[in-house]
C-alpha cells in the first residue's frame, strides 16, 4: 500500500517519521546501511572504526584540527566495478536489440509452421543460431546502439568523476571536480545514509536539505560514510 509519494527526500523522511510517530513503529530505509534508528543494516563499527588512507585505498584525505577534505581518487582497480556498474545501468538496452531480434526470428518461424499447416508450403526453415542472435543492422538498431555507447561514455565520465567532501565547524560541502554541488550547516545534520541498492549512494542530512552523493565504486561506500560520520563527529562536537 503507497501512503505517500515523493521524489524529495526531505520530505519522505518527515512522512516515514510521521507516519512512524502515529503507529508507534520504527521505520527503515530499505537497503540502507549507517549508525542510526532508520538503516535497515548497521554498520560494522569494529571493522570499520579506524580507516587507514593510503595509497591502497581509492579515498584520500587531508585533515587538520580546523578542517577536513575527503575526496575519492580513481584507480586503475577500479576499472572493473566501473564496467559493471555501467553495464548494469546500460544492459536494459543491450537486451532490447537482441531481444527485437529474437522476436523477429520467432515470428517468421511461427508465421512459417501456420502457413505449412494451411498447406501453403511443405517447407519449414529453422534459423541457425547465429540469425537468431545476431541483430539486423537497420537505421534503428544502429541508432540503439550508438546510444548505448553514448550512454557508456557519459556514465563512465561521471562515475570517474572526483567527489570531494570539506568538513568544518561550519559547513560540510559536496563537491565533483572544482563546482560546490551542496553544503549543509555542520551542527544541522541529522543523519547520514548509505544505499547499496539499485545504485550506491550516500545522503547527508539536515532539517530542511540533503546532500546526495552517488556515481562511485560501490566498494568504497561504507568506508567514505565512516570516514564522513568521523568527521560530522569531529566538528559537531568541537
Amino acid at each position: 500500500m503507497i501512503i505517500n509519494e515523493t521524489q524529495t527526500i526531505n520530505k519522505a523522511l518527515k512522512s516515514a517519521h510521521a507516519i512512524g510517530s502515529k503507529l508507534n513503529t520504527s521505520i527503515l530505509f530499505l537497503d540502507s546501511q549507517g549508525n542510526n534508528n532508520y538503516a535497515y543494516k548497521k554498520l560494522d563499527n569494529k571493522k570499520l572504526k579506524l580507516i587507514k588512507f593510503d595509497q591502497e585505498t581509492s579515498i584520500k584525505s587531508k585533515k587538520s584540527p580546523n578542517k577536513w577534505h575527503l575526496y575519492t581518487q580513481w584507480d586503475l582497480r577500479d576499472s572493473w566495478q566501473l564496467l559493471k556498474q555501467v553495464f548494469h545501468q546500460s544492459g536494459f538496452f543491450v537486451f532490447l536489440i537482441f531481444i527485437s531480434k529474437v522476436m523477429i526470428e520467432l515470428g517468421q518461424l511461427l508465421d512459417n509452421i501456420i502457413q505449412c499447416f494451411q498447406g501453403k508450403t511443405d517447407i519449414i526453415y529453422l534459423p541457425s543460431p547465429s540469425e537468431w542472435l545476431i541483430p539486423n543492422w537497420n537505421g534503428t538498431n544502429t541508432v540503439e546502439l550508438l546510444f548505448i555507447i553514448g550512454f557508456v561514455i557519459y556514465q563512465t565520465f561521471h562515475i570517474s568523476l572526483v567527489k570531494h567532501i570539506y568538513l568544518n565547524q561550519n559547513y560540510i560541502k559536496f563537491a565533483i571536480n572544482n563546482k560546490i554541488i551542496t553544503k549543509l550547516k555542520m551542527q544541522d545534520v541529522k543523519l547520514t545514509l548509505f544505499f547499496s541498492h539499485p545504485f550506491p549512494e550516500i545522503v547527508i542530512l539536515s532539517s530542511e536539505k540533503a546532500i546526495i552523493i552517488n556515481q562511485f565504486n560501490p566498494k568504497i561506500g561504507q568506508e567514505l560514510l565512516v570516514s564522513i560520520n568521523q568527521g560530522i563527529d569531529f566538528f559537531q562536537n568541537k
